[in-house]
């Protein structure tokens, strides 16, 4: 599995690449999640995001649909 971050100085989410990317991931047989974490715009200030992260990988180590996918879980990030 592999988790992907949107870029976006977390102000922003800038989902477009990170879906393109999981779309891409999905058609090699690579299951993927984007995360959309809580913005510094909506008034989420760090470490609101590290911590969505953190929360992110937890659920995806234990999504039931994916336990044999998920041995190992990468990480992409967009900056």
């Amino acid at each position: 599995a592999v988790l992907i971050l949107p870029s976006g100085n977390y102000d922003v989410c800038n989902l477009k690449l990170p879906l393109q990317v999981a779309s891409w991931l999905t058609e090699l047989g690579v299951v993927a999640y984007v995360l959309r974490y809580r913005l510094r715009s909506e008034g989420h200030f760090w470490p609101a995001q590290e911590e969505d992260c953190r929360e992110a990988l937890r659920r995806i180590r234990n999504d039931e649909d994916t336990s044999e996918a998920v041995e190992k879980v990468g990480v992409i990030g967009f900056s």
